[in-house]
C-alpha cells in the first residue's frame, strides 16, 4: 500500500505489517421458489451463499424487492437462515 498527499507518495508498506483488507461478500445465488409451500397466500424461497464470504462469517441477510419502478422495498432484515417464508397479498390490477 502507498499513501499519497500534496507532496508525493510514501514508500510501499511491507506485506503483513498489520493491515487488514476488508471485502464485502458476494451476492447470494440460486434464488429458488419452493413450490411445495408457495400458494396464493404464502411464498417461500431459498438461496445459497455466493462464492466468497469476504473472509468473514456471514451474519445475516436482508430480503428486498423491486416494485418495478426502481424503488426497492425491504421485506425483512436480520434474517439468519437461507430460507424466507411470508404471507403475501396478491394485488389485482
Amino acid at each position: 500500500m502507498i499513501a499519497f498527499n500534496a507532496y508525493g507518495q510514501s514508500e510501499m508498506s511491507s506485506v503483513g505489517n498489520g493491515g487488514i483488507m476488508v471485502y464485502v461478500p458476494d451476492a447470494p445465488v440460486n434464488l429458488q421458489n419452493n413450490p411445495l409451500v408457495t400458494s396464493d397466500s404464502v411464498i417461500e424461497f431459498t438461496w445459497e451463499d455466493g462464492a466468497s464470504d469476504g473472509d468473514q462469517p456471514l451474519l445475516d441477510y436482508r430480503v428486498i424487492y423491486d416494485e418495478t419502478t426502481g424503488n426497492f422495498v425491504t421485506l425483512v432484515e436480520g434474517l439468519a437462515s437461507r430460507v424466507y417464508t411470508s404471507d403475501i397479498a396478491l394485488l389485482q390490477g
